[in-house]
């Protein structure tokens, strides 16, 4: 058994407790979050308002041969799979394959064709693309048990980490091990990634960071066209809603693969994008990303993963800090704060949202006028024979990206003067020394308005030549072959 019930429970505890969520059952099933925010949501089918409880799930109908659906958003107990309902304030973004989840009371989908994101919000209906594409998805699911939930996606055959707020895939691996065709995915409440494929309809543990396989077990069924599954947190219970001969609602053992039926959905539809909600515990807004500063004005914004709203704290390097009025997650902010001189200034900024809990800090440079270019670097031989050429590299970075120069000092009263070069481009130089003897090695950068940087330095070392008198020495103990011998005794 890959886990115990008592280790299922433990975590399962610790999460909880971690989490500080309340749920107090009613008719009105009021919930409290991390920041004592009470909700109370009820269903209401002609608003199209759910109930956001552990029971109820969300899936896509890609098609219903009774005719009873419409092609498009549904929702249904999971312990009454033949009684769904359309969700008929959520517009259609066309056929989608996989879904899951997203801690912010709503959920993201995805297509099979290009791989786009979306968010849905199934209280008010709203639909949010959010981008990205590439590889069409097959399966999309959450690692929810990290402080930074990781999104992951996958083709038939490949595994993708996917970014929530842009939808840019990573690739991380193929499947390998025997899947066919990955056709979903699923994590535990323990972080375990499992996926199911329909070329051989068994069930498999995925590696996240490589994507190699390990078979769980068969799942029983004989798998068709999409399907879909998610966990159920509150129970760790895999839910699975497959089309084998028409749709239905399974859960499998996640031990062994083996799929139970729990019923037939409504006129057989086949549902994909199926997610089950659950409730997340609060997670701080991310390190604010800063987009540049422009006329006294600082561009940036910050993505909430629970969408709470954010205010940011930023330090400007000359004595002041700025605090932010609130503003919606992923929303550009613009600040305006001008610079009291000319200077290169290393600002901090950080998010705070409605829970009190803070980002990492981000930094950025200010460039405030005109300024020289940094010392160079050298970098070269320190050591050599006389009469023989050297290469030496040298770099310089301007802070206003100005064109650079070189000038060098070799240390034998010799000086030599570059062409202009972009700042950051490597330039590279031979020389070569007359005599044996140590130099110093001399350099600077000069801007296209003339402004120098400081000098560095690099010594180099051109030894005496030892290989005549070796030479020499040998020589002399091939003719005085007893010499040698008294040497050797005396370890010389």
């Amino acid at each position: 058994m890959r886990k115990n019930l008592l280790s299922k429970t433990l975590v399962m505890g610790i999460i909880f407790l971690f989490v500080g969520v309340n749920v107090v059952p009613s008719t009105e099933n009021i919930v409290k979050d991390l920041c004592n925010n009470k909700k109370i949501l009820n269903i209401d089918d002609s608003s199209g308002e759910l109930l956001l409880r552990g029971e109820t799930a969300y899936a896509y109908c890609a098609y219903d041969p009774s005719g009873q659906l419409n092609e498009g958003f549904v929702y249904f107990d999971l312990e009454d799979p033949g009684t769904i309902a359309n969700i008929n304030n959520i517009s259609n973004p066309g056929l989608l394959s996989g879904g899951t989840w997203a801690c912010n009371e709503k959920f993201l989908v995805c297509d099979p064709i290009i791989g786009y994101l979306w968010k849905i919000n199934p209280i008010n209906g709203d639909v949010v693309f959010i981008g990205g594409g590439g590889v069409g998805l097959n399966g999309l699911t959450y690692d929810a048990t990290l402080f930074y939930p990781v999104l992951y996606g996958c083709s038939s055959n490949e595994l993708y980490k996917i970014d929530q707020y842009s939808g840019e895939q990573t690739y991380i691996g193929s499947f390998s091990n025997g899947p066919v065709n990955m056709i979903g995915l699923a994590c535990n409440i323990e972080g375990v990634l499992y996926g199911w494929d329909t070329g051989s309809d068994n069930l498999w543990i995925i590696d996240k960071e490589t994507a190699d396989c390990e078979l769980v077990g068969s799942l029983g069924i004989d798998l068709n066209y999409a399907q879909d599954g998610h966990f159920d947190f509150e129970s760790d219970i895999l839910f699975l809603a497959a089309y084998t001969t028409k749709g239905q609602l399974y859960y499998c053992d996640e031990d062994t693969g083996e799929c139970y039926l729990i019923g037939d959905f409504q006129g057989g539809a086949e549902l994909t994008a199926f997610v089950i909600p659950f409730i997340c515990f609060n997670i701080p807004p991310s390190a604010p990303i800063i987009i540049g500063y422009e006329n006294g004005t600082l561009f940036l914004y910050s993505n909430d993963p629970n969408d709470d709203d954010v205010k940011y704290f930023i330090d400007w390097d000359d004595g002041t800090v700025t605090e932010t009025g609130w503003y919606s997650s992923g929303q550009i902010v613009e600040i305006s704060h001008e610079l009291p001189e000319p200077g290169v200034y290393y600002i901090r900024a950080k998010a705070m949202d409605i829970c009190g809990f803070e980002s990492p800090w981000s930094v950025y440079m200010i460039v405030i006028g005109n300024q020289p270019p940094e010392a160079p670097t050298i970098d070269g031989p320190t050591s050599g024979k006389p009469g023989i050429e050297y290469e030496y590299t040298f770099n310089s970075t301007d802070l206003n990206e100005d064109p650079v120069m070189y000038i060098i000092e070799w240390g034998d009263n010799t000086t030599e003067w570059t062409e202009y070069s972009d700042s950051g481009e490597k330039i590279i130089l031979t020389h070569s020394w007359s005599e044996q003897k140590t130099y110093t090695i001399k350099a600077k950068a000069k801007d296209i308005t003339e402004l120098e940087s400081e000098w560095s330095y690099l010594e180099v070392t051109m030894p005496r030549n030892k290989v005549a008198s070796n030479n020499l020495l040998q020589w002399f103990l091939e003719r005085f072959p007893l010499l040698e011998k008294i040497f050797l005794s005396l370890n010389i």
